[in-house]
């Protein structure tokens, strides 16, 4: 495996997958010299959204020999032969006590680099918190310290969904009236411009949408006067952007999702485009080839699985006649081998054969 191929991503409206291209590259960048032996301590939320990201083996690349998950403490004496520790982690007080715990029982520090790199950007009172711990960037004593960002704003899911994954925003805007998530708005759309052109239209309706937009403002400035100096001219791949401020509609997130996938959402839960199963529900064929013997059925729901695509947005009863006559077709498909005479149509019905026969498993795992 290599990096994660993002073919999903990619529609005739938007190139998301340029999206994930650039996360990858500013990866590689984070992580520097893959010639220098390096372990990866993760905060753990951030583990299921960087596999949106990439895999393994396209972290390797950046000399990543091993990844661990905090917390964790004796790093530097369980991975010796590493000569950096960087810690990815989400900008949060509880995660700083962790990395400065883990940094302070390793007992070989001097010897070695340890960053910390905040996504999707650090946070003043956490880089206050590290220097009052001890640990101040491009200090060499006690230990060489380096604070950086990775600019995780945007999770490229599917061709038609780009999440800024802020579980918390709701509860930040309203209830603790931290205005954060607005900046990260902007910024992520800011990000969004830079790859796909300028907005020309921006709507919005609420407070905080308002916000949005006026930030939009000056990061369309710089972008346009960016473009000016260096003389290229990104043509405007989205035409408008709609900003919709919750506060305007608290409703509908109470309201029952009716269609396919909106009904497994909430029957199951969908989180980072995976979706969990009992194993009692799946064939046997079907549970072989997932991998995983114990625990709930993983099913990966995005637009590279074709039944999913054509089936996420059909409302609930009208899903039983799609499977029925999808079934009916694919039975038809491997029926038509008895009509086959010549060579020219054997060999049409064998170069159709995986096609089909990832169609009749998919179908399988609908049913």
């Amino acid at each position: 495996m290599a990096a994660v191929t993002g073919a999903h991503l990619i529609s005739n409206r938007l190139n998301a997958a340029q999206v994930l291209a650039a996360a990858q590259t500013e990866l590689l960048e984070l992580l520097g010299d893959p010639s220098v032996k390096k372990v990866i301590v993760w905060d753990p939320d951030l583990i299921q959204p960087m596999t949106i990201i990439a895999e393994a083996t396209f972290i390797r690349k950046g000399g990543v020999t091993k990844m661990v998950r905090l917390p964790v403490t004796g790093l530097t004496e369980r991975y010796e032969d590493a000569s950096e520790f960087i810690f990815l982690v989400r900008p949060t007080l509880t995660i700083v006590d962790m990395v400065a715990e883990a940094i302070r029982t390793s007992k070989k520090k001097m010897e070695k680099r340890f960053t910390v790199a905040f996504t999707p950007h650090k946070v003043e009172y956490c880089v206050a918190k590290l220097r009052d711990l001890g640990l101040e960037h491009g200090s060499r004593s006690p230990v060489q310290f380096y604070i950086n960002e990775y600019h995780l704003d945007i999770l490229p899911l599917d061709s038609d969904v780009l999440s800024l994954d802020i579980p918390t925003a709701f509860k930040d805007l309203y209830v603790d009236q931290d205005p954060s998530p607005v900046y990260e708005t902007a910024r992520a759309i800011g990000k969004l411009q830079a790859l796909f052109g300028v907005i020309p239209k921006i709507y919005g309706k609420g407070k905080n949408a308002k916000l949005v937009a006026e930030l939009l403002k000056n990061v369309q400035g710089e972008l346009e006067r960016t473009q000016s100096k260096t003389g290229r001219q990104e043509a405007a791949n989205i035409d408008s952007l709609i900003l919709l401020d919750r506060s305007v509609d608290m409703v509908t997130p109470l309201s029952s999702q009716l269609t396919y996938e909106g009904l497994i959402d909430e029957t199951y839960g969908i989180k980072y485009t995976v979706a969990k199963f009992p194993r009692h529900m799946f064939s046997e064929e079907v549970l072989k080839r997932g991998g995983e013997s114990t625990g709930p059925f993983p099913v990966k729901l995005d637009s590279d699985d074709s039944m999913f695509s054509a089936m996420r947005d059909l409302n609930f009863r009208a899903v039983g006649v799609f499977l029925s006559d999808k079934a009916k077709e694919i039975s038809a498909q491997f029926e038509s081998r008895h009509d086959a005479k010549t060579v020219t149509q054997l060999k049409s019905f064998v170069e159709k054969l995986p096609h089909m026969q990832d169609a009749k498993f998919n179908l399988s795992k609908r049913k």
